[in-house]
């Protein structure tokens, strides 16, 4: 993102292996980039004296764009988090965006359901498809995978209630 043209970079990551790596690269890069330590599934209220302190995390955070790699299939399989919900919530955040899809024939999803009982969400590229098309527009998709890991650009339209 900043080597195209974004002057400065955030980033929410709730594992910590990454979240250094991050760290790590920012600092020896000199990369004006933030990396915060945040679960999306269970983000920071706000807090302190009548909650009026520090603001909750999406207050805090004005955003041109997200990019969302490798997050919609954790926050609906690994935290249990509706497709609906999960991704009209990460579209709100920003007027425009990249989304990644990751299909179940993918051995992350796999692992991810392995470990799951009784989930019942829908999770397939169709509800996907559905829920974006009623928040934004698709401005490029592009399959980056062998197992159809799709990268999706957007843009905001209305957020529906649906």
């Amino acid at each position: 993102m900043l080597q195209n043209g974004a002057n400065e970079g955030v980033g929410l990551e709730f594992d910590s292996g990454a979240l250094n790596a991050a760290y790590r690269r920012a600092k020896s890069e000199n990369l004006n980039f933030l990396p915060l330590y945040q679960n999306l599934a269970n983000p920071s209220p706000a807090q302190g004296w009548d909650a009026n302190e520090r603001a909750a995390i999406t207050d805090r955070l004005s955003v041109d764009a997200v990019i969302a790699l490798a997050v919609i299939h954790h926050m609906v399989i690994g935290c249990n988090v509706p497709m609906d919900q999960a991704l009209r919530w990460l579209i709100a955040q920003a007027p425009r965006g990249v989304v990644e899809f990751v299909p179940t024939e993918d051995s992350m999803v796999q692992t991810l359901l392995a470990g799951r009982r009784g989930f019942t969400h829908e999770y397939s590229s169709e509800v996907f498809d559905r829920v974006l098309d009623q928040n934004a527009r698709t401005l490029e998709s592009e399959i980056v995978s062998k197992t159809g890991r799709r990268l999706v650009w957007y843009e905001r339209t209305e957020i529906s209630t649906q």
